[in-house]
């Protein structure tokens, strides 16, 4: 609960709904990743033992819907689906990634402005008394370490958890 007030609190609602569809995002690239690693057994052992495709009634099925004239076809066209599989996969998985990593960037952005909003609204008394390089460094350096270390590994690490 204190994550949610938290994340509410921090996050304008474009924002909120672009974490939404992150995480729905992750789940069907999870999906796809498993779907990838689960199907490439079953066309390994169709492709060694294609009589396999004569006797497996899950096998004919597919052979009947895919209207092969061979079974040497039958397991080309298995492969060409499998291959297309995990290029649409890869292609959601970039995809996925450069939206995670385009919102993390984002929101160091948000934070140097606020920084810098801060720093600014301060009296010049508050200046003299401390270094521009400081302030640079918090608002420049830090907020960008705080993005790559910390935001930009938690949305990665949430999204291959699921």
């Amino acid at each position: 609960m204190k994550l949610y007030k938290l994340v509410n609190a921090l996050l304008i609602d474009s924002e909120k709904k672009e974490l939404i569809f992150l995480f729905f995002g992750s789940v069907v690239m999870g999906l796809f990743e498993m779907i990838g690693v689960v199907s490439i057994v079953p066309f390994m052992v169709v492709a060694s033992d294609t009589s396999l495709v004569e006797s497996n009634q899950y096998l004919i099925l597919i052979y009947d819907v895919l209207g092969a004239d061979s079974v040497n076809e039958f397991v080309v066209i298995l492969g060409f689906i499998l291959i297309s599989l995990m290029l649409l996969s890869n292609i959601f998985n970039a995809f996925i990634v450069w939206r995670i990593t385009k919102f993390s960037h984002m929101q160091g952005c948000r934070i140097s402005e606020r920084l810098l909003f801060k720093h600014l609204s301060k009296q010049y008394i508050y200046f003299m008394n401390k270094n521009v390089s400081d302030i640079v460094k918090s608002v420049l350096t830090e907020v960008d370490r705080t993005v790559s270390g910390v935001i930009l590994p938690l949305l990665g690490m949430s999204s291959k958890i699921i």
